[in-house]
């Protein structure tokens, strides 16, 4: 491992304001414990609160010379990129090779520090953290390794009449310095696979870590991207995220939430940068009949329902495309929440009152139970390497709150009976503990929540799950009037990054997939679209623009050059002027029908008067 210097790294704002700051040079230490700036504001996918703004009246002299060490520090980086770029070397495969198998050297020389970090940031189980932020980086640079000869050559096209004879193809060039903003939720692997496109591309980037995720962010500065050509990690909160893109990037990438994507595409509409955003959303299930989709299949219908709890375990429900809400049949909930019982406290969860004092309540009544923040708290006496072991936890206090915040307001519906006129009762199918000292909240199934309750209005990003009961148009439906019903629900609202559909019934699953528009669709499963390289990764409207992953993140990254080639030894000379009339057909011939026969032909009739198409030229 070579040393921890700070050409990749550089000093945050904390460090620039109290003049602690050093020259940015290749010989200068970076402390561990300095390199990420904690920060106590986030935003719903902790993804860089570009939207809080700094009171002005606290503004000092030493702060404004601060902002301006810290410019100056972000520009003398750029600059180094810049040059680093317009050198021409990381446009050949030999360099961007050689920097993706170092990358991919980092990453397995540092497997013990990401894990840990990833559970120290997180809880999650070192099974999921290795698969999810460790084992997939290296799988995605192989890939990337394999395939980059094909992706970097020219991409031929057709070449039409009208420049004949030529040669046409695309070239995928290299745009220059891009910026990656990244998430805490997955701190560590959607940062690198950005990286990895980055490298892929012939590109050069500074990538800014989630200082909320702080281990995870420590382990990218100090290791994996230390002193690593051509990227450089910059670490800091929302100052220094605002203060980077107050600089000219050739590409700006970010995942995140859609109100700072605003801020974010606006920062770079200023200098005319394109950009990536990734962005979240309300991502809904369309679950099929019991009866009729799944032939009352108890396995099958269990699987689905399966598939569907796991995206509220993993990472404890923070993930951008995770089940929101499911859209299923009013006759079926009770079928859905007795699968669901049976899966999380009796296949997956069974000891959980013994393992760590937390317990599964089920609360099938609408009247109000205890307090949220009383009655369902435990005091958890399980070690955090127990308590991890069964999911993750909530990745900060604040947005503990959120969530508790989200099951509380349900709580105030259900006792003040606030609800739309002719909407159904709300209930709670399933209520799973909530232990503040470990930031861990269990399962919460809610049925039918009013249409004005923070779960239907916000994305959850958490382990409560809505379930929304659906109407047949008529009673004994063949399923046709449901699925209607069911599309014109979520196609009233904006475009989600994913959209599920499962049914043993593959017309049920077509149907959605034909009569509705999501980043991403998948087919009686749930966020395995994300998990290979081979399928783009991106949104549509409200959660976002732009893809990523694989070769639809080369040529996202790329820029798409239209190259053409003529020879010099045929050349017509109805092409210049003097124009004469007499030649018109020969254009209609040669352009419009596309035979030069035909073309020539025409030319060596003369007439004074003809027509083309319907229209007569004098």
């Amino acid at each position: 491992m070579p040393a921890m210097t700070s050409s990749s790294v550089l000093p945050s704002r904390a460090d620039v304001v109290s003049g602690t700051s050093k020259e940015v040079t290749s010989t200068t230490m970076v402390s561990p414990a300095s390199t990420c700036t904690p920060s106590t504001s986030e935003d719903l996918q902790g993804r860089s609160p570009l939207d809080e703004q700094v009171d002005d009246t606290t503004t000092t002299a030493a702060s404004d010379s601060g902002d301006r060490d810290l410019k100056s520090a972000i520009q003398t980086k750029i600059n180094e990129l810049r040059t680093l770029f317009s050198s021409g070397k990381t446009k050949s495969l030999e360099w961007r090779v050689a920097r993706l198998k170092a990358l991919k050297e980092r990453i397995l020389e540092n497997e013990k520090e990401i894990v840990a970090a990833i559970r120290s940031d997180l809880g999650r189980p070192t099974q999921d953290a290795y698969m999810a932020d460790f084992a997939i980086l290296v799988s995605e640079i192989e890939t990337t390794i394999s395939n980059l000869p094909k992706w970097m050559k020219d991409e031929k096209r057709p070449t039409g009449m009208m420049v004949y004879p030529a040669t046409s193809v695309v070239q995928y060039q290299p745009k220059g310095v891009v910026l990656c903003i990244a998430p805490w939720n997955y701190p560590i692997s959607l940062l690198v696979s950005n990286a990895v496109t980055v490298l892929a591309t012939g590109n050069v980037a500074i990538l800014k870590p989630s200082e909320i995720s702080e281990q995870s962010c420590r382990v990218l500065c100090d290791r994996v991207f230390a002193d690593f050509e051509g990227l450089s990690a910059f670490d800091g909160g929302p100052g220094e995220t605002k203060a980077l893109l107050s600089f000219p990037f050739d590409h700006v990438v970010y995942t995140g939430s859609g109100a700072v994507g605003k801020i974010v595409m606006k920062a770079a509409a200023e200098h005319l940068c394109p950009c990536t955003l990734e962005l979240g959303g309300k991502s809904p299930v369309f679950l099929d009949r019991f009866s009729t989709g799944f032939s009352r299949d108890l396995g099958l219908w269990k699987t689905a329902v399966r598939r569907i709890l796991w995206t509220k375990h993993v990472n404890a429900g923070q993930i951008c495309v995770a089940a929101d809400y499911v859209l299923l049949a009013e006759d079926d909930v009770e079928t859905f929440l007795d699968a669901a019982r049976e899966i999380w406290c009796k296949d997956w969860f069974p000891e959980e009152t013994t393992a760590g004092g937390r317990t599964s309540t089920i609360e099938e009544t609408t009247s109000r139970r205890d307090s949220v923040t009383t009655s369902t708290t435990t005091t958890s006496s399980a070690s955090p390497q127990t308590h991890a072991d069964y999911g993750g936890k909530i990745i900060s206090e604040r947005h503990f709150d959120r969530v508790t915040g989200m099951i509380e307001d349900v709580e105030e519906k259900m006792k003040s009976g606030s609800a739309e006129a002719n909407s159904k009762t709300t209930r709670w199918g399933l209520k799973g503990t909530i232990d503040r000292s470990n930031r861990h909240i269990g399962l919460h199934i809610v049925i039918d929540p009013p249409e004005h309750s923070r779960v239907m209005q916000e994305e959850i990003f958490g382990p409560i799950l809505v379930v929304k009961t659906i109407s047949s148009t008529s009673s004994g439906s063949s399923g046709a009037s449901l699925v209607q019903n069911m599309l014109s629900f979520v196609n009233a609202r904006p475009h989600p990054l994913a959209l599920y559909a499962l049914s043993n019934d593959d017309t049920f699953v077509e149907t959605v997939k034909a009569n509705s528009t999501s980043g991403g669709f998948v087919g009686n499963d749930l966020l395995m679209h994300v998990c290979t390289h081979d399928l783009p990764f991106g949104g549509v409207g409200a959660s976002g623009t732009g893809r990523l992953h694989g070769l639809d993140g080369f040529k996202e990254l790329s820029h798409h050059r239209a190259v053409l080639k003529r020879p010099l030894t045929m050349d017509m000379p109805e092409r210049y002027p003097p124009y004469f009339k007499e030649t018109l057909p020969f254009y209609k011939r040669f352009l419009i029908d596309g035979s030069l026969v035909k073309a020539l032909v025409c030319k060596k009739r003369s007439k004074t008067r003809y027509e083309v198409g319907e229209v007569e030229y004098e």
